[in-house]
């Protein structure tokens, strides 16, 4: 899979146990299209028919136009399952795609390279986008809403519906807060690294805010009071433990038999995976990608942790 289809890495993961494989000299192939299409002149009586046939229910159906011209950037699910959301570049845009349709619904162009989006509601009626030059812009039904500057340019965000509030991760040392609610920005949230935070998270079981920043650190805030409740050192892994790579992706964990929402999963820009109980700051597990490129995204799947770079995923 190549860098721009990294961030397809969960689709592709629930894929590779249903396609037909064959490995003529040990290589393998997965043939996706394998298997009978279905008819569209097909009743609606026969169709629900066919829900009990095994062969029907393990078939896969392939998203149309699901791809960008040269790089996809960020690909999200809306909370409903229903649509997936997808920004990219070139031309910068953003796409939705309606899974009930297995098309693409609609695209939307910008006016600069899209960094990061996120859903604010259970569909895909309210959206958020971080654009390179330094501005939150809205999207509804409608198209878009509305525009905002913010003061530095942004790396990374995340909304936290509970608060109607969406963090973005800058170039500075503040952390900056924009509250929906009410239509303004609050006081930012102030990191001890000067030149900032890459990549943000929050726990949607207890609502810990965790920042990686680029003195390879992470920070940890407590939203109720807003204050910085801890801040540890995480080791790229190198023959030199005094190095400390900047820190590219984090992911709290779940409520899985082998994950806990106390498990804080960081990757750095040196291609190490270390996994955290945020109670100590001494890894339980540390995997490395072994490529030295920086890690892209981490994402937890039933009871396995996967990981992407530029080159490969690992799980």
């Amino acid at each position: 899979i190549k860098q721009k289809h990294s961030c397809f890495l969960s689709f592709y993961f629930v894929l590779l146990n249903k396609m037909n494989l064959i490995a003529p000299g040990g290589v393998k192939i997965y043939n996706v299209t394998a298997g009978k299409t279905l008819p569209e002149w097909l009743s609606e009586k026969k169709r629900s028919a066919l829900r009990k046939d095994e062969e029907f229910r393990k078939r896969i159906e392939i998203i149309q136009e699901f791809d960008f011209h040269t790089a996809c950037i960020k690909v999200k699910s809306s909370k409903d399952k229903k649509y997936i959301g997808a920004i990219g570049v070139y031309k910068p845009q953003i796409k939705l795609f309606e899974l009930d349709e297995l098309s693409l619904k609609f695209e939307r162009h910008l006016d600069s390279e899209p960094v990061q989006f996120q859903f604010l509601t259970e569909d895909w009626s309210k959206m958020i986008i971080l654009q390179s030059d330094r501005s939150l812009e809205f999207h509804s039904r409608y198209g878009k809403h509305f525009k905002i500057r913010i003061p530095k340019f942004g790396r990374d965000m995340f909304y936290n519906e509970n608060e109607a509030v969406a963090y973005v991760c800058a170039s500075g040392s503040g952390i900056f807060r924009l509250d929906l609610h009410e239509g303004r920005f609050l006081s930012p949230l102030i990191s001890s690294c000067e030149t900032g935070c890459n990549v943000g998270t929050m726990s949607e079981e207890h609502s810990l805010l965790a920042f990686g920043d680029e003195d390879g650190n992470i920070q940890c805030f407590d939203p109720r009071s807003n204050e910085r409740v801890c801040i540890f050192p995480v080791i790229s892994g190198s023959s030199n433990n005094n190095i400390h790579s900047p820190i590219s992706s984090l992911n709290f964990g779940g409520n899985s038999s082998k994950s806990s929402p106390m498990n804080l999963c960081v990757g750095n820009e040196s291609g190490i995976v270390q996994l955290y109980d945020i109670r100590s700051s001494v890894p339980l597990v540390t995997k490395d990608h072994m490529y030295e490129l920086p890690i892209k995204d981490i994402i937890y799947h039933n009871d396995y942790i996967i990981s992407a770079d530029p080159k490969i995923i690992k799980i």
